[in-house]
């Protein structure tokens, strides 16, 4: 009774609470309740369907579409027109280092071209107030400094300062050899000309004195040459000289032989008379004597000098026989002598001239020759050291000063850091031929980029592109190509087997407004190729196979029923995004965009990706053209996954399974590294 009377006081207050839970457990189990009907009514449903859920993964609606083959490369800016400044100081040993750099102007420094000389001349006229004074040197040198701009680099010249004091000396000597060398050219041709002269008198005097003996005069008129000429053409004649001598001398009475005789025939003539005379007398006296008119003696006396008279007419007589047999013979011969030798002298001095001259005249040329080395050697030195200063020259061509950025020069093989690195610093040795600054035109700029082996072959000069500069991200930028490498580009050790290959893309907007400098990242698109109709497409990652299969792959196709069926198929053209299907699918159809998580059991081995693009029109398997190319940059370019996705081939990874620890282990710092500072 106690509990019945408690009761009513006991449960009054609690029964709100359990109506609560009461209404909590009903709610609890509605919701049981839905659920399982939900599923009671799947099971139901997947049953009828003969127990497979449908395919809720992403799918693709193939469609028809132009399909362009683009290319996309990270580049840098570089100008379009750069004025080098190039090391052309000679190089002085085989290592080809030709000085160092003693002043060298900053990085990024602007800098002001020189004034052409058709502005010096334009604005000399005025100061010189006549428009006559017209030659443009006489204009530079009123304006001295005008027709070059800014320093930009010196190179060290001091070893070429000393070594052309030393040249000097030489040019000095060189000039005072030659000097006298031709001043005794200039004596030698005097005492030519005084030799061949005194042995021509000697000539001359022999000859005269063999006339004046025999007393011969030389015809020289032409009629009588002209007989004595055609009289020695008839035979051999070893003295022409003598023989013309002997035919044209005529032999007249006033001569030093024909004087003589005379002479003794005169004093012949008179000792006969005086014979005579006292052979009479002698006779006479004798016969006076007899008749004892004169003495004996004086008989005598008179007899005597007929004796007398006798022996000199005999002497005479003898003298003249010696003068005609011997003494003229003797006489004529030594003067006829005399006159050869004197002819031969002649001739030998003239000859000795000409040796002479000709000796004399190969020394100056010698000394000249020694003079014109030494000084071309040192005009070269005077070259070289005025290469060793470099200034912004303005635009010759265009006959406009042109100012610009002074910027290092980084060859095309360092870029990728790597390759030996030519430092353009202060106290850096350089080279001959090293180029050492740039001032570009920023007016005119270009895109050096590089371009996988896998994609070279449809890069042509002419293809159009788009460039979008990282600085300038808003403004799509429109341009051409105009240079594609034959050769691949220097790569490091670690993409070696990676080719890439050098191209040039023009920009061909306005670039005033945008104040792009050079070395600034961009991104380029070439449009290399496009397919010549509407063709059916799907992403490039709903397409799986392996290189075995060539061209021919495999897709999932959604059917009516939503479950996806495998489904062969013939691929053609691709780009990053989409492939060509020539064979296999129908527009409309619906094929699944990521296949991954259906390659199991058979198609465990086949991947995602589609075969070497080829351009419409070609066709082959993997025999004809190569395999895919590995990615390249941060996202895949042209490969056969989609963007951020890295191609992993079978060879790259029978590689990586046969490197050694150490390497792999230096392979994935580098990586993480790069990563970092990317």
């Amino acid at each position: 009774m106690a509990i019945q009377a408690t009761e009513p006081a006991d449960s009054s207050p609690r029964l709100p609470s359990r109506l609560k839970k009461r209404r909590k457990g009903v709610w609890v189990l509605a919701a049981l309740g839905s659920v399982l009907l939900v599923l009671f009514s799947l099971a139901g449903y997947f049953w009828l369907l003969g127990g497979k859920a449908p395919f809720n993964g992403p799918a693709w609606t193939v469609k028809r579409e132009k399909l362009v083959l683009t290319i996309v490369e990270r580049g840098s800016l570089e100008s379009a027109d750069n004025k080098e400044f190039v090391c052309r100081v000679k190089a002085k040993s085989q290592t080809g280092i030709a000085t160092t750099i003693k002043w060298l102007v900053e990085d990024g420094t602007y800098v002001k071209g020189g004034e052409p000389f058709a502005s010096i001349y334009a604005n000399t006229l005025g100061m010189m107030g006549s428009p006559s004074a017209s030659p443009l040197c006489a204009a530079a040198g009123l304006r001295p400094g005008r027709h070059h701009g800014d320093k930009l680099i010196e190179l060290d010249d001091s070893t070429l300062q000393e070594n052309l004091k030393d040249q000097n000396i030489n040019v000095d000597n060189a000039r005072a050899a030659y000097i006298k060398a031709e001043e005794d050219y200039k004596i030698q041709l005097i005492d030519n000309e005084n030799d061949i002269q005194k042995a021509y008198n000697n000539f001359l005097i022999a000859k005269l004195n063999l006339e004046k003996y025999i007393g011969k005069v030389w015809l020289d008129d032409p009629v009588a040459i002209a007989g004595a000429v055609s009289t020695l053409a008839g035979g051999f004649q070893t003295r022409p000289l003598q023989g013309a001598g002997f035919l044209l001398a005529t032999i007249q009475p006033d001569g030093d032989y024909q004087a003589k005789l005379q002479d003794t025939l005169g004093k012949i003539e008179l000792a006969r008379g005086d014979r005579d005379s006292w052979l009479e007398r002698a006779s006479w006296s004798r016969r006076m004597w007899k008749l004892g008119f004169m003495s004996k003696t004086q008989a005598d006396s008179d007899l005597s000098r007929q004796e007398s008279a006798e022996y000199s007419l005999t002497k005479l007589e003898t003298d003249l026989r010696s003068l005609e047999k011997f003494e003229k013979v003797v006489t004529e011969t030594d003067l006829r002598s005399k006159v050869a030798v004197a002819y031969r002298d002649w001739l030998k001095a003239k000859l000795g001239a000409e040796a002479n001259e000709s000796t004399k005249d190969s020394d100056r040329k010698s000394k000249k020759s020694v003079l014109d080395q030494h000084a071309a050697k040192q005009k070269d030195m005077i070259d070289e050291i005025g290469k060793c200063k470099m200034y912004a020259h303005p635009d010759w061509k265009m006959y406009v000063q042109q100012d610009g950025l002074a910027i290092y020069y980084i060859p095309e093989s360092t870029r990728g850091g790597f390759g030996k690195q030519a430092l353009v610093a202060v106290g850096e040795n350089v080279s001959e031929g090293q180029k050492l600054i740039q001032i570009p035109d920023l007016t005119r700029m270009m895109v050096n980029t590089r371009v996988h082996e896998a994609m070279v072959s449809h890069v042509q000069t002419g293809q159009k592109a788009l460039i979008r500069v990282d600085a300038k991200s808003s403004r799509v930028l429109k341009g051409i190509v105009t240079r594609v490498n034959n050769t691949p580009s220097a790569q490091d050790w670690l993409s070696a087997d990676v080719k890439l290959y050098q191209t040039m893309v023009s920009i061909d907007d306005n670039l005033e407004d945008l104040n792009l400098k050079p070395g600034m990242s961009c991104e380029v698109t070439i449009f290399a190729d496009e397919s010549t109709g509407n063709v059916l497409v799907i992403p490039i990652q709903s397409v799986v196979g392996n290189i075995k299969m060539g061209h021919k792959r495999k897709c999932f196709v959604i059917d009516a029923e939503g479950q996806p069926q495998e489904r062969d198929i013939v691929v053609g053209m691709n780009n990053d995004k989409v492939v060509e299907v020539s064979e296999g699918l129908k527009e409309g159809e619906q094929v699944v965009i990521n296949p991954v998580p259906l390659l199991v059991g058979e198609n465990s081995k086949l991947k995602a990706g589609v075969p070497q693009i080829k351009q419409q029109g070609e066709g082959g398997g993997p025999e004809g053209g190569k395999k895919p190319g590995k990615a390249k940059g941060p996202g895949k370019v042209n490969g056969n996954a989609p963007k951020g996705v890295p191609v992993v081939t079978d060879e790259m990874k029978a590689k990586w399974e046969k490197m050694p620890a150490e390497q792999k282990k230096a392979l994935i710092e580098k990586f993480k590294n790069a990563a970092k500072g990317g």
